[in-house]
Protein backbone atom coordinates (compact mmCIF):
# COMPACT_ATOMS: atom_id res chain seq x y z
CA UNK A 1 0.00 0.00 0.00
CA UNK A 2 1.38 3.59 -1.16
CA UNK A 3 1.81 6.15 1.98
CA UNK A 4 1.45 5.67 5.43
CA UNK A 5 -1.11 4.41 7.89
CA UNK A 6 -1.87 8.16 8.59
CA UNK A 7 -1.76 9.14 5.37
CA UNK A 8 -4.49 6.46 4.01
CA UNK A 9 -6.65 7.97 7.26
CA UNK A 10 -5.90 11.68 6.37
CA UNK A 11 -7.33 11.00 2.27
CA UNK A 12 -10.48 8.62 3.74
CA UNK A 13 -11.64 11.71 6.00
CA UNK A 14 -10.96 14.20 3.26
CA UNK A 15 -13.18 12.17 0.85
CA UNK A 16 -15.82 11.34 3.48
CA UNK A 17 -19.24 12.32 2.88
CA UNK A 18 -21.58 12.04 5.89
CA UNK A 19 -25.60 12.34 5.42
CA UNK A 20 -28.31 12.88 8.17
CA UNK A 21 -31.08 9.97 7.98
CA UNK A 22 -32.92 11.09 11.49
CA UNK A 23 -31.72 12.32 14.69
CA UNK A 24 -33.74 12.76 18.13
CA UNK A 25 -33.52 13.66 21.83
CA UNK A 26 -35.14 10.41 24.42
CA UNK A 27 -35.96 11.87 27.72
CA UNK A 28 -36.26 8.80 28.52
CA UNK A 29 -36.55 5.12 26.65
CA UNK A 30 -39.08 3.08 26.19
CA UNK A 31 -38.86 -0.01 29.10
CA UNK A 32 -39.58 -2.17 25.56
CA UNK A 33 -36.20 -0.60 24.16
CA UNK A 34 -34.35 -3.26 22.34
CA UNK A 35 -33.60 -5.88 19.56
CA UNK A 36 -31.75 -8.69 19.20
CA UNK A 37 -28.25 -8.78 16.96
CA UNK A 38 -28.04 -7.66 13.83
CA UNK A 39 -26.53 -5.94 11.04
CA UNK A 40 -27.58 -2.28 9.47
CA UNK A 41 -26.75 0.06 6.25
CA UNK A 42 -26.76 2.95 8.58
CA UNK A 43 -24.00 4.32 11.18
CA UNK A 44 -25.37 5.75 14.69
CA UNK A 45 -24.66 8.63 16.92
CA UNK A 46 -25.76 8.05 21.14
CA UNK A 47 -24.63 10.72 23.61
CA UNK A 48 -25.85 9.54 27.06
CA UNK A 49 -26.66 11.59 29.52
CA UNK A 50 -28.39 9.60 31.97
CA UNK A 51 -30.03 6.67 32.95
CA UNK A 52 -29.08 2.53 32.41
CA UNK A 53 -29.02 -0.03 29.52
CA UNK A 54 -26.74 -2.44 27.62
CA UNK A 55 -25.01 -2.07 23.85
CA UNK A 56 -23.63 -4.94 22.47
CA UNK A 57 -21.68 -4.79 19.06
CA UNK A 58 -20.13 -7.76 17.50
CA UNK A 59 -18.89 -9.70 20.58
CA UNK A 60 -18.51 -7.02 23.08
CA UNK A 61 -20.95 -5.61 25.70
CA UNK A 62 -20.99 -2.32 27.30
CA UNK A 63 -23.30 -0.75 29.98
CA UNK A 64 -23.02 3.33 28.86
CA UNK A 65 -22.57 6.17 31.33
CA UNK A 66 -22.80 9.18 31.42
CA UNK A 67 -20.89 11.51 29.59
CA UNK A 68 -20.24 8.63 27.02
CA UNK A 69 -20.49 9.30 23.28
CA UNK A 70 -21.09 6.13 21.29
CA UNK A 71 -20.37 5.57 17.62
CA UNK A 72 -22.14 2.18 16.49
CA UNK A 73 -20.56 1.47 13.05
CA UNK A 74 -22.48 0.58 9.58
CA UNK A 75 -22.67 -3.37 8.84
CA UNK A 76 -21.67 -4.09 12.71
CA UNK A 77 -23.68 -6.26 14.31
CA UNK A 78 -25.69 -4.51 17.40
CA UNK A 79 -27.83 -5.26 19.76
CA UNK A 80 -28.99 -3.00 22.87
CA UNK A 81 -31.48 -3.23 25.41
CA UNK A 82 -32.80 -1.81 28.74
CA UNK A 83 -31.46 -3.35 32.24
CA UNK A 84 -33.96 -1.37 34.71
CA UNK A 85 -36.31 1.16 35.02
CA UNK A 86 -33.90 3.43 34.80
CA UNK A 87 -33.39 3.79 31.08
CA UNK A 88 -31.61 5.96 29.23
CA UNK A 89 -31.82 9.43 28.48
CA UNK A 90 -29.74 10.22 25.20
CA UNK A 91 -29.33 11.90 21.71
CA UNK A 92 -29.46 9.75 19.06
CA UNK A 93 -28.98 9.70 15.33
CA UNK A 94 -28.77 7.44 12.48
CA UNK A 95 -26.59 8.65 9.51
CA UNK A 96 -24.66 7.31 6.44
CA UNK A 97 -20.66 7.86 6.38
CA UNK A 98 -18.80 7.06 3.11
CA UNK A 99 -15.60 7.20 1.07
CA UNK A 100 -16.68 5.97 -2.65
CA UNK A 101 -19.03 3.23 -1.98
CA UNK A 102 -17.29 2.04 1.25
CA UNK A 103 -19.13 2.19 4.90
CA UNK A 104 -16.36 4.32 6.89
CA UNK A 105 -16.00 1.32 9.28
CA UNK A 106 -14.99 -0.33 6.37
CA UNK A 107 -11.75 1.09 5.70
CA UNK A 108 -10.88 2.68 9.10
CA UNK A 109 -10.98 0.63 12.86
CA UNK A 110 -12.03 2.89 16.09
CA UNK A 111 -13.22 2.06 19.82
CA UNK A 112 -16.96 2.19 19.60
CA UNK A 113 -17.34 5.03 22.76
CA UNK A 114 -15.25 7.91 23.76
CA UNK A 115 -15.74 9.44 27.11
CA UNK A 116 -16.62 13.42 26.96
CA UNK A 117 -15.04 15.86 28.96
CA UNK A 118 -17.10 17.63 31.22
CA UNK A 119 -16.03 20.87 29.73
CA UNK A 120 -17.10 19.54 25.82
CA UNK A 121 -20.21 18.13 27.07
CA UNK A 122 -22.70 21.22 26.98
CA UNK A 123 -21.06 22.14 23.78
CA UNK A 124 -21.77 18.68 22.09
CA UNK A 125 -25.21 18.98 23.62
CA UNK A 126 -25.96 22.04 21.41
CA UNK A 127 -24.81 20.61 18.19
CA UNK A 128 -27.04 17.49 18.89
CA UNK A 129 -29.71 19.83 19.66
CA UNK A 130 -28.66 21.95 16.56
CA UNK A 131 -28.71 18.64 14.51
CA UNK A 132 -32.31 17.41 15.30
CA UNK A 133 -33.98 20.66 15.03
CA UNK A 134 -31.91 21.28 11.43
CA UNK A 135 -32.83 17.55 10.71
CA UNK A 136 -36.57 18.39 11.47
CA UNK A 137 -36.87 21.33 8.24
CA UNK A 138 -36.88 18.79 5.79
CA UNK A 139 -38.82 21.78 3.68
CA UNK A 140 -35.84 24.08 3.61
CA UNK A 141 -33.46 23.67 1.24
CA UNK A 142 -30.28 24.18 3.18
CA UNK A 143 -31.64 21.76 5.97
CA UNK A 144 -28.76 18.87 3.82
CA UNK A 145 -26.08 21.65 4.40
CA UNK A 146 -26.94 22.14 7.92
CA UNK A 147 -27.16 18.75 9.06
CA UNK A 148 -23.84 17.35 7.36
CA UNK A 149 -21.99 20.74 8.85
CA UNK A 150 -23.07 19.41 12.06
CA UNK A 151 -22.11 15.40 11.91
CA UNK A 152 -18.82 16.53 10.31
CA UNK A 153 -18.11 18.46 13.92
CA UNK A 154 -19.53 15.32 15.69
CA UNK A 155 -17.48 13.07 14.39
CA UNK A 156 -14.20 15.45 14.42
CA UNK A 157 -14.80 16.05 17.87
CA UNK A 158 -15.00 11.88 17.93
CA UNK A 159 -11.86 11.33 16.08
CA UNK A 160 -10.06 13.89 17.78
CA UNK A 161 -10.80 12.41 20.94
CA UNK A 162 -10.40 8.67 20.05
CA UNK A 163 -7.24 7.12 21.16
CA UNK A 164 -4.68 8.00 18.23
CA UNK A 165 -3.02 4.52 18.91
CA UNK A 166 -7.41 3.33 18.14
CA UNK A 167 -7.53 4.50 14.93
CA UNK A 168 -5.88 2.27 12.57
CA UNK A 169 -6.45 0.90 8.88
CA UNK A 170 -9.14 -2.58 8.52
CA UNK A 171 -7.25 -5.40 6.97
CA UNK A 172 -10.14 -5.36 4.63
CA UNK A 173 -8.73 -5.02 0.47
CA UNK A 174 -11.39 -2.27 0.30
CA UNK A 175 -9.26 -0.16 2.05
CA UNK A 176 -6.12 -0.23 0.37
CA UNK A 177 -8.26 -0.58 -3.09
CA UNK A 178 -10.16 3.11 -1.81
CA UNK A 179 -7.08 4.62 -1.03
CA UNK A 180 -5.00 3.52 -4.27
CA UNK A 181 -7.60 5.30 -6.08
CA UNK A 182 -7.60 8.21 -4.38
CA UNK A 183 -4.15 8.93 -4.44
CA UNK A 184 -4.54 8.66 -8.30
CA UNK A 185 -7.19 10.91 -8.33
CA UNK A 186 -5.65 13.40 -6.36
CA UNK A 187 -2.01 13.56 -8.82
CA UNK A 188 -4.52 13.53 -11.61
CA UNK A 189 -6.42 16.24 -11.00
CA UNK A 190 -5.58 18.47 -14.38
CA UNK A 191 -7.09 15.25 -16.52
CA UNK A 192 -10.53 14.59 -17.57
CA UNK A 193 -11.18 11.21 -14.93
CA UNK A 194 -14.22 9.16 -15.27
CA UNK A 195 -14.58 6.28 -12.01
CA UNK A 196 -13.95 3.77 -14.98
CA UNK A 197 -10.93 5.16 -15.85
CA UNK A 198 -9.65 5.67 -12.21
CA UNK A 199 -10.43 1.82 -11.63
CA UNK A 200 -8.85 0.62 -14.48
CA UNK A 201 -5.97 2.72 -13.98
CA UNK A 202 -5.30 1.43 -10.60
CA UNK A 203 -6.18 -2.26 -11.41
CA UNK A 204 -3.19 -2.65 -13.47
Amino acid sequence: MGGSQNEVIRNCFKNLQMELIVARFSERVSPNWGRPLRKDGYNRFYLILGGEGRIQVGLQEYFPAPGQLYYLPADTPLSYGTVSPNTFTKYWCHFLAKVGSCHLSQLIEFPYFIPVKESDLPELVRLFERLVIAGQSENQMTSSLKTNGILYEIMSYYMDNAPSQTLRLTSSPSAFRTNEILRYIEDHLSESLTPKRAGRRVSL
